[in-house]
């Protein structure tokens, strides 16, 4: 019976080594490391635009960012991703630049030189 059954995990594990795995995204300090996934999930979109999970499901619920299902799964694709976050608005300017005092020269009209 040992032998049978040391026979089967072996038959086990090299038809486990044999499948494929599917390549999983991993977020190391903002960056897709290694694979550049296309399907995302929306914690993933959230990680890599560095907002919310509650944003990123928002935008969806909205229309606003594109999603698609599959198999129960919500995915939004990258290049849907990357056009939502174009079409965001600029930041607005808040504060006006600080410009440096114009001189007035002592001659012209003005000045306080008399």
């Amino acid at each position: 019976m040992d032998e049978r059954n040391n026979h089967r995990k072996t038959a086990v594990a090299q038809e486990a080594e044999s499948v494929p795995r599917k390549p999983k995204a991993r977020i190391q300090e903002g960056v897709v490391a290694a694979v550049k996934p296309i399907g995302l999930s929306p914690k993933t979109a959230a990680d890599i635009a560095g907002v919310r999970d509650t944003s990123m499901f928002e935008a969806i619920s909205t229309g606003r960012l594109r999603s698609k299902k599959w198999n129960g799964r919500t995915l939004i694709l990258l290049r849907d991703l990357e056009k939502f976050l174009e079409s965001l608005p600029d930041r607005p300017i808040t504060r006006a630049a600080k410009q440096p005092p114009q001189r007035v020269a002592a001659d012209q009209p003005g000045s306080l030189e008399a």
